[in-house]
């Protein structure tokens, strides 16, 4: 899970295009992708912005892009990734300032 560009179209509005890849031997199923914007550093903050996207099945070697438009809070958010798959999920943090 990659974030490819982020662009701002507003104050605290950004669009926000991250890839998602299958770097396994194999096809990946039911995959969906959790994300979660929290205002401060760490995943104690208050939840300010909160989506998910149904990719499906990405076969190996496959990636699949996406652009979705976030509200974020001034100072520091904490962005928690989880990328779910019929065979478990794996959680990404990233702790960005927002000016």
């Amino acid at each position: 899970f990659v974030i490819d560009n982020i662009e701002e179209c507003g104050q605290t509005c950004r669009d926000v295009t991250s890839t998602l890849s299958n770097q396994q031997d194999a096809t990946a199923e039911n995959v969906t992708v959790h994300t979660r914007i929290l205002a401060g550093q760490g995943t104690d903050g208050d939840v300010v912005w909160r989506g998910s996207e149904d990719v499906g099945t990405l076969p190996a070697g496959e990636s699949s892009t996406t652009t979705r438009q976030v509200e974020l809070s001034f100072g520091w958010i904490t962005v928690q990734t989880t990328v779910e798959t019929a065979d478990g999920s794996v959680t990404f943090t990233d702790e960005r300032q927002v000016a």
